[in-house]
């Protein structure tokens, strides 16, 4: 995947912000037919990552691979030591899956 300048793991990081260091996230994502969207902050409402990437390879069928293909673009898209402690999805396919 790639991620253009000013699009990756605290791209769009408050000033003074640390985007990584085991840091508690709450996530958003919107799953779409062509895109990805992913933002992250911490509780407090720091903004960690706001990213949005090409969905290659997303289908909401089956929901365990589903999952999966969520699970790795997570991977890629936050910082290493953070644990995502509340997550909102939205996907599409997901309504008929």
């Amino acid at each position: 995947m790639d991620l253009a300048a000013g699009t990756g793991p605290g791209a769009d990081a408050a000033p003074g912000a640390s985007p990584g260091a085991g840091v508690d996230l709450l996530v958003g994502l919107d799953v779409g037919g062509t895109k990805l969207a992913v933002r992250a902050e911490t509780a407090g409402g720091t903004p960690v990552v706001d990213v949005t990437v090409a969905a290659s390879g997303w289908s909401a069928t089956p929901a365990a691979s589903a999952a999966a293909w969520i699970a790795g673009q997570l991977s890629r898209c936050l910082p290493a030591d953070a644990r995502v402690v509340a997550a909102g999805i939205g996907a599409q396919g997901c309504d008929s899956a």
